[in-house]
């Protein structure tokens, strides 16, 4: 079993003293001098726990955080509320991490915003992604940057590379989300829930209108607006056929002239 605390706390004697320090605090100058002496007592017995900061410095734990031996944490790097960071995962800086369970092996890169969500073992996030409230990544799972996902589970092994958005939905194992995809949850009143299966393919530029299930091993093809259920194994299309004049662009151009 994991304790709670990976770290030793301040004694009730030092965290009393602190407290006050901070309850009499009359300025903000004060105040924010008394909470860089606790983030410094905070951090240093992180760090006699096995815990690496690049730069303690420049980082932000609360009370509540909990970490495992070998985290790194890199520079810039915030953690809030009741946070966990699991063995050995990397978190890269800035990056923003508020009530989060990160799992062992993890690799978070920069510039992530990471809220109230579940991050199982070994996945990768970022740069650039936002995971919000009510989301669940299971093993494996990568999200690369410009990626938000929220309120949905994303199964062992998914992946959504570049430039997604993923809401209320739910995604098989071993899914592939390709770039420019979105799931339109919303209709102006209610939320709708996306099901893609394991090892489907949604191709780039594809808008799931939900409520909408795309089958196993189905795919999707590029630039599509699918709106009815996709069965397993078959392709859905939703597009216009291209189109193409001979000669027209040197006629154009003449009549320009």
């Amino acid at each position: 079993m994991i304790c709670k605390y990976c770290w030793q706390p301040p004694s009730p004697d030092q965290w009393t003293s602190l407290q006050s320090s901070l309850v009499s605090a009359a300025s903000p100058a004060l105040r924010a001098a008394a909470e860089a002496h606790m983030q410094q007592q905070l951090i240093l017995n992180m760090q006699q726990s096995g815990i690496s900061f690049q730069d303690p410095s420049s980082t932000y734990v609360d009370a509540d955080v909990s970490m495992e031996p070998g985290v790194h944490v890199g520079i810039g790097v915030q953690l809030y509320g009741r946070t966990h960071i699991g063995k050995n995962a990397v978190l890269e800086g800035p990056t923003y991490i508020c009530n989060a369970i990160i799992g062992p092996q993890c690799h978070i890169k920069p510039f992530c915003h990471l809220d109230s969500c579940s991050i199982l073992k070994g996945c990768q996030i970022g740069p650039y992604a936002r995971v919000r409230p009510g989301t669940a990544l299971k093993e494996g799972v990568f999200l690369g940057n410009f990626v938000e996902v929220k309120n949905s589970c994303m199964g062992t092994g998914s992946q959504a590379s570049h430039l997604a958005y993923i809401g209320d939905a739910e995604v098989g194992e071993q899914a592939l989300i390709a770039a420019g995809c979105i799931t339109c949850n919303f209709d102006g009143k209610q939320k709708h829930k996306t099901c893609i299966g394991e090892s489907a393919f949604v191709g780039s530029n594809t808008v799931l209108v939900a409520p909408v299930d795309v089958g196993h091993h189905a795919i999707i093809g590029a630039g599509s607006t699918i709106t009815g259920h996709v069965p397993p194994h078959a392709l859905g299309i939703a597009r216009s056929r291209q189109t193409v004049i001979d000669g027209y662009a040197q006629r154009r151009r003449a009549q320009q002239q």
